[in-house]
């Protein structure tokens, strides 16, 4: 559709459900969501246009787990890496729905590498990139902010815009109608059970306990200011860009009401953060339970959110986030400062 010149009809649901219609047959109309993409996204993935729709779907999760799993790399070692991703659950949730958690969450984390690793300029080229999934930069620039790297937030900035001017080759009338989806979708989703039960946050959990959208919100912001504040507490303790992307990272799930269950594949670079910490440092008391939680959480919350109404995916990321924040403590008191 953004290569014929009508990405702005993408976001209209007869319109999108007409065109599913046409490419995959039959098709359940109720699986179908609504396009929630900025243009901008179009423009990641658009030479997909020139393959048969099976064949796209292949090269797209193909090329963007291969991606996610050599970034990972970085931080673990094959040999500790390989069967641990290979059964984590969360991967093949994104595999079986050919979502884009394992090309967001691979831009995420390039950009908290590339911060580790002192390249500043090329953080904040990754983070811009982001902007096709804007939602999600909230806690990374949160963090810069906090830290002072004024440059990389600019550079960020400035490659979110421009990827988002290039973006009005689709037209311009595809962004007005991108932004009006924004709130249809959301109006959609939080009087939907259906849909409720596959989104892992407080904000759902409440709807789903028969909270008022309203009260919902408010019990929402006031998990993600708690949150936030944590990722402050731990910016400050400690110098590490390692465990500050982990709980980035973490706490990108917790500042948002409304995630897909298979973003959960973010939740790996934490993982692996925190795996790496504990086999160099040496692990501290229920550390590995807390992790083997969180690395079971995707499995868990898909076979149970449809049956019952337990708050565990909030619960245990606020769990993690917390083992983060003791992780830097404790080496802040044993060194002084956290490194």
């Amino acid at each position: 559709m953004a290569v014929a010149g009508h990405l702005d009809l993408s976001y209209i649901p007869d319109e999108i459900y007409a065109v599913y219609l046409h490419t995959i047959h039959p098709v359940d109309n109720d699986r179908i969501n609504f396009n929630v993409y900025p243009p901008a996204f179009y423009l990641l993935i658009f030479p997909l246009v020139f393959f048969p729709v099976r064949v796209a779907y292949g090269l797209f999760v193909t090329m963007t787990f291969v991606t996610y799993a050599r970034t990972l790399r970085h931080i673990l070692p094959w040999r500790d890496l390989f069967w641990p991703l290979l059964a984590y659950p969360a991967v093949w949730l994104t595999l079986i729905q050919g979502q884009n958690a394992f090309l967001t969450a691979t831009l995420a984390a390039t950009a908290l590498l590339s911060m580790e690793n002192n390249q500043k300029k090329m953080a904040g080229f990754w983070m811009g990139l982001l902007v096709v999934k804007p939602q999600l930069v909230v806690a990374i620039f949160f963090a810069l902010w906090v830290r002072r790297e004024f440059q990389t937030l600019g550079i960020a900035l400035l490659t979110g815009a421009g990827l988002m001017g290039g973006a009005l080759l689709f037209g311009d009338s595809a962004m007005i109608h991108w932004m009006s989806s924004l709130k249809l979708n959301a109006s959609v989703i939080k009087d939907n059970p259906a849909l409720l039960q596959f989104v892992p946050t407080t904000f759902s959990f409440m709807r789903l306990s028969g909270a008022s959208a309203v009260v919902s919100g408010l019990v929402q912001g006031g998990v993600g200011i708690v949150a936030l504040m944590t990722l402050r507490s731990i910016l400050i303790m400690t110098t590490s860009w390692a465990l500050a992307g982990a709980a980035i990272m973490v706490t990108s799930f917790l500042i948002l009401p409304y995630v897909g269950f298979y973003d959960f594949a973010w939740l790996a670079f934490p993982l692996a953060w925190m795996t790496s910490r504990g086999l160099k440092r040496g692990w501290l008391p229920g550390e590995l339970w807390g992790l083997g939680a969180t690395w079971f959480l995707p499995f868990c919350f898909y076979l149970v959110s449809r049956h019952s109404n337990i708050p565990f995916a909030p619960l245990t990321l606020m769990a993690l986030l917390f083992l983060i924040w003791r992780r830097c403590h404790e080496e802040r008191k044993l060194t002084g400062f956290g490194t």
